[in-house]
């Protein structure tokens, strides 16, 4: 699965962070909102 793959990933880079569930969540919401930024004007142009 590609998600597990990204945690992996990310957890691997985060090992010495001890908050790691807090930037997790960090991080979700930093990719919606990319996505969002990314999708939401291609709406508008249709």
């Amino acid at each position: 699965m590609f998600v597990n793959k990204l945690q992996r990933v990310l957890g691997v880079c985060l090992k010495s962070e001890k908050r790691i569930v807090f930037s997790w969540v960090h991080i979700i919401e930093y990719l919606q909102n990319v996505l969002y930024s990314a999708i939401t004007p291609r709406i508008f142009l249709l």
